[in-house]
């Protein structure tokens, strides 16, 4: 059986019900007592223990809303459906996985406002997705992701995918990416994406398999608006961020911040249709996105740092951008003057081709990367622009306000 920690909360309840039954003689009125109903309710919740030898649905299934899931340290087969609006919490080093490997999904969203933090998911076919696309307020934190298929497939309204670690892909004969996001209000933040070797995990040339760290684009009439995708590391990609606009549609995607992050390309032997880096850091476009903001990134290694494919109009500054073949990429339509560079401007230097706009505030200088391999700046986060602004280099000193890790 269980272990349920309700003790102290079934105390909590008798004094509850006691002090609901004075109210109602003294005729206490509807709003007190209604108040009173909602101190007992949430006093009431209670966490439920799971330990090796029990599943983890069994655990979710004693649960009611409001609860929390603590899973013991150990090993656990088979993936995991969430329908309550609970946390599931790992305590401890938590591994799951399917009872064949390369098989089955490690995570199925059924609720909303619900949580999963801690667990170590490894050799799944699929990664973690939402049975419809009404999912909201769903919170995936401080996870690892081994060797598994697409990571996370997000749809809905205002998830938070937040401090997890995805190592390494498992492609099949579809193209994966590390993760797809549909929908409205999402935040992607403090992510470490990598793992994928290149070019021994991709089918050999001209068709490489197309892997991105997060891709967006119309599926099936879904929306992208007021997504915030911040201080995440990504290497061993093809595409950084791909974000399409494929229907034409202006009013489907909007508003789309990429701040603080790291794209960090990794160098392999040039074969068919790939140049030697991957292809792309940040793409936007096939039609207009508005609201695009790319600031304080770093982008290194990489064969078109910042792509615009029909964009009218985009943001892009005090991003550091180096050993790369081309800054700005612009094409179908996307004109220099769409590209607005504030004040600051961005740091280049070594690419092979700037690119236009080849006028402006941008700064051509060494940026001084201290201890790149590390990849961990001055402030303990990814080594992004706005460690930039502030140390790398004595003329860094003019380039405006610094967004720091909150991005404020």
């Amino acid at each position: 059986m269980f272990e349920s920690e309700t003790a102290r909360s079934r105390q909590q309840d008798v004094r509850c019900i006691r002090l609901l039954q004075r109210l109602i003689r003294a005729r206490a009125t509807l709003l007190i007592v209604f108040t009173s109903e909602l101190i007992c309710v949430a006093a009431s919740a209670s966490t439920i223990t799971v330990n090796p030898g029990q599943t983890i649905a069994s655990g979710i299934a004693a649960a009611t809303a409001g609860d929390t899931v603590r899973v013991n340290a150990g090993l656990y087969t088979g993936g995991i459906v969430l329908n309550r609006s609970i946390t599931l919490q790992a305590n401890g080093l938590v591994i799951v996985r399917p009872s064949t490997v390369g098989t089955g999904q490690p995570l199925r969203i059924q609720c909303s406002d619900c949580t999963v933090t801690g667990f170590t998911f490894e050799d799944f076919a699929l990664g973690v997705s939402p049975d419809n696309s009404s999912r909201a307020r769903v919170t995936i934190r401080g996870n690892v992701f081994r060797r598994g298929g697409d990571t996370i497939w997000i749809s809905g309204d205002s998830w938070l995918f937040e401090g997890n670690e995805v190592d390494g892909l498992r492609l099949t004969q579809y193209a994966e990416d590390y993760g797809n996001v549909f929908g409205s209000n999402h935040i992607i933040r403090h992510n470490y994406f990598h793992g994928l070797r290149i070019p021994q995990d991709l089918a050999p040339g001209p068709n490489y398999k197309h892997n991105d760290g997060f891709q967006f684009w119309n599926n099936n009439g879904e929306q992208l608006h007021n997504i915030i995708i911040e201080e995440n590391l990504f290497t061993d990609f093809l595409q950084g961020l791909f974000i399409a606009n494929e229907t034409g549609n202006l009013s489907s995607m909007s508003n789309i911040i990429v701040r603080n992050n790291v794209f960090w390309g990794t160098d392999f032997i040039s074969d068919g249709n790939l140049l030697g880096w991957p292809s792309h850091g940040a793409f936007f476009g096939k039609a207009p996105i508005p609201g695009v903001v790319i600031e304080n990134n770093l982008f290194r290694s990489i064969g078109n740092c910042i792509s615009l494919y029909s964009m009218s109009s985009v943001v892009a500054q005090r991003n550091i951008i180096v050993d790369a073949g081309t800054v700005y990429a612009l094409a179908d339509g996307t004109s220099s003057s769409a590209v607005n560079r504030g004040t600051a401007g961005n740091i280049l230097w070594n690419n092979g081709w700037n690119g236009p706009p080849s006028q402006g505030p941008d700064k051509y200088f060494n940026p001084q990367l201290q201890n790149p391999n590390s990849l961990i700046g001055p402030d303990n986060l990814p080594w992004t622009a706005d460690d930039g602004w502030r140390s790398l280099n004595p003329l860094a000193s003019g380039y405006g306000p610094v967004i720091g890790p909150s991005g404020s």
